[in-house]
């Protein structure tokens, strides 16, 4: 259970580090379960903009969990 915690918390961290709008995209992606196309009406962005914010996201956290 404290590792799982511990990780928890170095997840948060990690999603403090990256964008605001890096991180609306990734979670109305990953929790949302939204669309790129609606990510991107949402955000004001291109689909082509809003895939690059959640790729860009998720490779950042990947490494960020990297040992975790």
């Amino acid at each position: 259970m404290l590792r799982a915690q511990e990780r928890l918390r170095r997840a948060e961290a990690g999603l403090a580090q990256i964008s605001p709008s890096a991180r609306r995209c990734l979670l109305a992606k990953r929790l949302d379960g939204l669309s790129y196309q609606e990510i991107a009406a949402k955000e004001g962005l291109s689909v082509a903009a809003a895939e690059k914010q959640v790729a860009r996201a998720l490779l950042f956290l990947t490494k960020w969990m990297d040992g975790w």
